[in-house]
């Protein structure tokens, strides 16, 4: 068991649109805390609101991609809003930022889910 600790909530913002908020240590102890969180959510666009989250390790870039590739499977997409600067860079390093949009708000990752 990990002595990280990670919360994960969500909030439907929109038709078809969730908010998935994430606080403290993605690594591959927690990912399933995010799995469950967005297990029965009903939308196809996500914004992944990073900015409580202090550390991201590849389990959690994996789970991401894997979260992105299931939502295009359905039509839909995955956004990053608010990633704080570590987390920001591994995403970048990832070459996420390739995949999916990063915003530093819920907003502008809104906009960039909804603007063509």
């Amino acid at each position: 068991m990990s002595d990280h600790f990670l919360t994960a909530t969500t909030a439907v913002i929109a038709d078809d649109i969730t908010v998935l908020v994430a606080v403290g240590e993605i690594d591959r102890d927690s990912t399933n805390v995010l799995a469950d969180a967005v297990r029965e959510i009903p939308g196809r666009w996500i914004v992944a609101d990073l900015s409580g989250v202090t550390f991201c390790d590849s389990s959690g870039l994996n789970y991401l991609v894997q979260l992105h590739n299931r939502l295009a499977g359905q039509g839909g997409s995955l956004a990053v809003a608010g990633a704080r600067d570590f987390v920001l860079r591994t995403l970048k390093v990832a070459s996420l930022d390739r995949l999916f949009p990063l915003r530093p708000t819920v907003d502008e990752a809104v906009t960039a889910l909804t603007t063509p």
